[in-house]
């Protein structure tokens, strides 16, 4: 058999054809490249996952400051407004059990008694006219009860500035004295007595009388056991608000009396404070509170225009719960406080962390 001859020493090494040209150099830079660039990638995205989470975490805990600190204060001025309300009540209160003014309203009850419906609104028909036909405020007291007048009057000279008028009307709504004379002599086209018309049970009417910009209170004068008249003040109310609404903290913190829907009630009504009332309570533990009591303070962010993302308007809404239990019991909506601030001013501290 014959033998396979050896190789040439002198021969060149075989060469596998595909090292041919060194595609396995771009091969491995390739992969380096690709790695590295990912490895970048990854590490900027931490950094920028860890930076959001960090302004996330800082903005929340400042939210949450910020928020109970603004039901702090809003917690002090409702005790404050409540006061001031229920001092007003009270001094009708005392109007209203007065002997003076009892005997009055139950002469003008006693006129009524076993007369006919028509009779009635005759008499009030033609009181009206006569009232109207008087040209001076001289001659429409001489149509009211004279001392009680009078004592309303000094009653009313011992209230503060913002009163109006301090008056007392029988059932029907017919005014029979007051501190100062109004522009008309019956009620019956007022908002309060057709809220409190026909009420038998005792009360405390206290509500705004819309575009008179009005505060006004009412409370029953009792004949017995019936309702005999009502006793009447009216204040301006945004100056009787204004001690209120003047408490302010920093630059732009401010203080609003505020309806059920969150417009103002006796100033200038603001958008946020419509959106606050909207808004349900941040789903936290103090909310879950706040849904359980409705009386609670709690605050809301509203969202707004700032040059930072996330920065809400925050506002805390803290009802006037014993003003709106007796406002409830005539079916009227409830009343809040809101306290808010710019958040340019709120997030001071925050924005000149960013911007250093």
């Amino acid at each position: 058999m014959r033998r396979a001859a050896p190789p040439r020493r002198d021969a060149p090494p075989r060469q596998d054809a595909r090292m041919t040209g060194k595609p396995w150099l771009k091969s491995v830079s390739g992969i380096r490249g690709r790695l590295t660039f990912w490895f970048v990638a990854g590490a900027l995205g931490a950094v920028l996952v860890g930076g959001a989470v960090v302004y996330l975490s800082g903005l929340d805990s400042i939210k949450g400051t910020l928020g109970q600190t603004y039901c702090q204060i809003a917690s002090r001025i409702v005790g404050q407004a409540e006061t001031r309300f229920t001092d007003a009540a009270d001094r009708l209160g005392r109007i209203a059990t007065d002997v003076l003014t009892a005997e009055v309203a139950l002469e003008g009850r006693q006129i009524y008694e076993n007369r006919p419906d028509e009779w009635r609104e005759a008499r009030l028909r033609r009181l009206a006219d006569e009232w109207n036909q008087a040209n001076n405020a001289e001659t429409r007291l001489a149509q009211l009860h004279p001392q009680l007048s009078h004592r309303l009057s000094v009653m009313a000279g011992l209230d503060e500035e913002s009163l109006i008028r301090l008056s007392v009307h029988d059932v029907s709504g017919l005014l029979l004295a007051a501190s100062a004379p109004p522009e008309r002599r019956v009620a019956d086209a007022q908002s309060w007595y057709r809220t409190v018309a026909g009420a038998t049970d005792h009360f405390i009417h206290m509500d705004s009388a819309g575009l008179d910009r009005k505060l006004v209170i009412a409370t029953p004068v009792w004949g017995g056991v019936r309702i005999a008249g009502y006793a009447v003040a009216e204040y301006d109310f945004p100056r009787f608000i204004d001690p209120i609404e003047n408490i302010s903290f920093g630059d732009s913190g401010e203080v609003a009396l505020v309806d059920y829907a969150g417009v103002s009630i006796g100033g200038q009504s603001r958008f946020y404070h419509i959106q606050a009332l909207a808004l349900r309570p941040p789903q936290t533990g103090t909310s879950a509170n706040a849904e359980r009591a409705p009386g609670e303070p709690y605050w809301v962010g509203v969202p707004g225009e700032e040059a930072w993302p996330l920065w809400d308007r925050l506002v805390c809404v803290a009802p006037l719960r014993s003003i709106n239990e007796m406002r409830a019991a005539l079916s009227l909506p409830p009343w809040a406080i809101t306290v808010t601030q710019a958040p340019g001013e709120s997030y001071a501290a925050l924005s000149h962390s960013l911007q250093s």
